[in-house]
């Protein structure tokens, strides 16, 4: 290989931010082509121009361009090479939607004159933030959370509000109970683990404890509820039901592992699992057999990729509409 590839390849593997998946797919380019004049010269002047011949920073906006142009030089790729460098560049832009939440975090914090700070994922995307109290909060594709930075935690309460879906492991403080408010409710802890969903598309907002204890309030709930682990709270907006039923917690907050390796699964854990990885809600038919197990891992799968593979396993036929699965 010439020294002008190995001084991208060096450039590639000192810098840890770069997926794998790229770092091999660069490589595996290099390796075809090394001995094709006209390809390499084409390799190198793509990367002179998304990254400059001393760069010395990863832009993730620059190798979606870089992997983009690759895949259209690279006329001797097969069909599955040609999908494999598609779902990269997918990932990639994924990255800079994080990168990019990043940005807009910082400048809500720097410009609002409430002093407000906003974290954002992008759909598709989630994200992990320390708030300032050192509460571990994990938000789910398609999140604002929205906190004052100033009076957090000066005020008696830490309140913070939540627009989609966030999994919260807070820090404890008898003398700051911590509130999340939903768009019809509001959540209060002192230190717990705990999941809320709260999305446009839906007419439901929702709390599961996974471990400690919450109440629950709102304009339209007759008094505070209270629940417990393992306990999950429905709130309807369209009709004011508020339901409080006993369920495995844990199925509705797995979502904020990367990977998930699911052994002898029951069918109705694992649609209850997906519908909180991939934020959709669940429409099940009364005739399906929920008891039914699979065993499956899941990593960073589409889930229009995966479903065909369920289907198969379980012999069960869906759709996805309108942010809804639907299974019969």
């Amino acid at each position: 290989m010439n020294k002008d590839y190995e001084k991208i390849l060096d450039f590639i593997y000192n810098h840890p931010s770069v997926p794998d998946d790229i770092r091999v797919t660069i490589r595996q380019w290099m390796l075809d082509h090394q001995d094709d004049p006209e390809l390499s010269s084409s390799m190198l002047a793509l990367w002179d121009r998304e990254f400059g011949k001393d760069c010395d920073t990863f832009n993730p906006a620059a190798l979606t361009r870089l992997l983009n142009d690759i895949s259209l030089n690279n006329g001797s790729s097969t069909k599955i090479g040609r999908f494999r460098i598609l779902r990269i560049i997918k990932y990639a832009a994924v990255v800079i939607a994080m990168c990019l939440s990043a940005i807009v975090t910082y400048i809500a914090a720097g410009s609002s004159e409430e002093n407000k700070t906003i974290l954002i994922t992008a759909k598709g995307s989630t994200g992990e933030f320390t708030l300032p109290d050192g509460t571990n909060v994990q938000l789910n594709s398609d999140t604002k959370l929205t906190y004052n930075s100033e009076s957090f935690l000066a005020d008696g309460k830490r309140r913070v509000s939540v627009e989609g879906e966030a999994f919260f492991d807070v820090t404890k403080d008898a003398e700051h109970p911590f509130v999340v408010k939903l768009t019809e409710m509001e959540v209060e802890v002192l230190g717990t683990s705990f999941d809320v969903r709260n999305y446009s598309f839906s007419s439901k907002e929702e709390v599961v404890l996974l471990t400690g204890k919450v109440k629950v309030e709102g304009k339209d709930i007759k008094e505070p509820v209270t629940i417990h682990p393992d306990q999950r709270l429905v709130f309807n907006r369209s009709n004011g039901d508020c339901n409080v039923e006993e369920t495995a917690a844990i199925n509705y907050c797995r979502w904020i592992e990367p990977r998930l390796k699911l052994e002898n699964e029951p069918l109705g854990d694992l649609l209850i699992t997906l519908s909180r990885k991939y934020s959709v809600e669940l429409d099940i038919a009364g005739n399906v057999d929920l008891d039914k197990r699979v065993s499956l891992t899941l990593h960073n799968d589409d889930l229009e990729d995966l479903m065909p593979v369920l289907s198969y396993l379980t012999d069960i036929n869906y759709r996805i509409e309108d942010n809804t699965l639907y299974i019969n």
